[in-house]
């Protein structure tokens, strides 16, 4: 198993975490601003507790987004640099796809609708099956969009993500779908995870690609 230093910076809950072998080192905090310096603080306390060096991880992931797109910007830039000094790979990992991991990883909840707030009374949305060998497939389009174009029939679904919560009155989900309370604070971990994969699969990128993705105008984009 491939030694692993993840890091979430993709709403107000920053994380950072260590995934190899011998366990789960993580730390996660709220985090309205300074995200850069909370971010850079949690990596060397995951290093200091587990012992650590720089130069003893093997590879590099972060949420990529969508998200707080300034703070998916620092959380990108850290990997990036953290990659480049070391001469290790990187791994972007959807957000979305980190906190369906979540459900799974927490609920054994395969199926997972995730909505979180995109701002401007919309949210971010999309639908996954994860399995039990560490990848959270996307089953549709990931999309920004107003809550009430939420219509969802009941199902084997569980909801996940923040958008379900301040939007739930907008949202015209069938009542039978459930919430569960899994949030951003240790994403880094389901981060990890989903990386870990790629990694094992000999996929990871290069430090070039460390960059943030946002959603406009309905379509995924990959920022320069």
């Amino acid at each position: 198993m491939s030694r692993i230093l993840s890091i979430n910076s993709a709403s107000d809950f920053c994380s950072v975490t260590i995934f190899d072998a011998a366990g789960i080192t993580t730390r996660s905090a709220p985090t309205e601003r300074g995200h850069g310096d909370a971010v850079l603080e949690m990596v060397d306390q995951v290093l200091k507790e587990t012992g650590y060096s720089k130069n003893s991880i093997d590879a590099l992931a972060f949420a990529c987004g969508p998200g707080a797109f300034t703070s998916l910007r620092i959380g990108a830039g850290i990997t990036q640099g953290l990659a480049v000094g070391i001469d290790r790979p990187i791994v972007p990992v959807s957000s979305l796809a980190a906190l369906a991991h979540g459900v799974y990883r927490n609920y054994q909840r395969q199926q997972t609708l995730v909505a979180i707030d995109a701002r401007m009374d919309q949210v971010y949305f999309a639908a996954y099956e994860t399995s039990a060998l560490g990848e959270s497939k996307l089953l549709s389009e990931v999309r920004v969009c107003d809550p009430a174009e939420l219509v969802w029939a009941s199902g084997p679904w569980a909801t996940v993500g923040v958008g379900w919560e301040i939007y739930a009155d907008e949202i015209k989900a069938d009542e039978a779908l459930k919430y569960v309370g899994v949030g951003a604070e240790d994403c880094a971990i389901d981060v990890a995870y989903l990386a870990q994969k790629v990694v094992n699969e000999g996929k990871a990128l290069s430090a070039e690609f460390a960059l943030p993705v946002y959603v406009r105008d309905r379509v995924v984009h990959r920022a320069s």
